[in-house]
């Protein structure tokens, strides 16, 4: 992937600044050293990995995740959080037990 295509990749998540946003030109130039930094004859590799995951696959998706994490940057996409939606949890679920009685911010 070029330096264009990420930076469209980038910028389609809803998630980013867009163009009016403060820090906007700031987060591009980041992106650019980043991409100078990993690029090979102008281009970058994304690799991606993706596993359906269940609500009994949880524990075994956060150990995954964890030796993950020691090896690289992972970017976790938004449409998890789409799919979670749908088990309507409300904010005692996402507390558990560790979380139950922390005061609130």
């Amino acid at each position: 992937m070029d330096f264009a295509g990420l930076k469209g990749r980038v910028l389609s998540s809803s998630y980013m600044p867009n163009e009016e946003h403060k820090d906007f030109e700031f987060m591009i130039y980041c992106l650019k050293k980043i991409f100078m930094r990993y690029q090979e004859n102008g281009v970058v590799r994304l690799d991606y990995d993706t596993k359906f995951i269940t609500v009994n696959s949880i524990k075994i998706m956060n150990s995954d995740i964890k030796k993950e994490l020691e090896k690289r940057i992972l970017v976790i996409d938004g449409a998890m959080g789409t799919m979670i939606q749908q088990y309507k949890l409300e904010e005692k679920d996402y507390r558990g037990k560790r979380f139950q009685n922390g005061r609130r911010i």
